[in-house]
């Protein structure tokens, strides 16, 4: 019996179309293209969350033509009654990366980050600076009128 992980040419071929579809940028689609996709299967959201987050090899949130084809097949063995693996099947993610004749796709090779601990600063000696003599030039009072007319008187004269 074949391997029911394993992404048959003919699926593969219709997978591509199916990608095709949904307009990829740079050769990727975001879950907001996917989403109305997939959604279409009928499977729970809930379902589909756990088949986007094992399609999605490199964790990078969006998916290539290999990482879309992984989740259409899993859709497709999910609706025909398959439990969704709790990592992916080789078989799966081997035959998904299966290029155009049989041939294997081309691997982008990731460069894998090594964490780099942080090393302590040693403290640096500061010098005081010292304050600069501040000189502030005395404001003239203002000119305090011998009298001051009653606020009522004001008004008046403005009106």
């Amino acid at each position: 019996m074949a391997d029911p992980w394993m992404v048959t040419p003919g699926e593969r071929t219709k997978h591509d179309e199916q990608f095709k579809t949904l307009r990829p940028v740079a050769g990727f689609i975001t879950g907001d293209q996917a989403k109305g996709f997939f959604l279409q299967s009928r499977l729970p959201p809930q379902v589909l969350g756990i088949i986007w987050a094992l399609s999605d090899v490199d964790g990078d949130g969006k998916m290539d033509l290999h990482e879309f084809s992984i989740a259409c097949k899993l859709i497709n063995l999910k609706l025909r009654g398959f439990n969704l693996p709790p990592t992916l099947p080789p078989s799966l993610k081997q035959s998904a990366c299966v290029g155009a004749g049989g041939a294997p796709a081309p691997v982008v090779p990731v460069v894998p980050v090594v964490p780099v601990a942080p090393v302590p600063a040693a403290p640096v000696p500061v010098a005081p600076i010292p304050a600069a003599p501040v000189h502030v030039a005395p404001v003239p009072a203002a000119p305090v009128p011998a009298s001051v007319p009653p606020m009522d008187e004001i008004e008046k004269e403005e009106v």
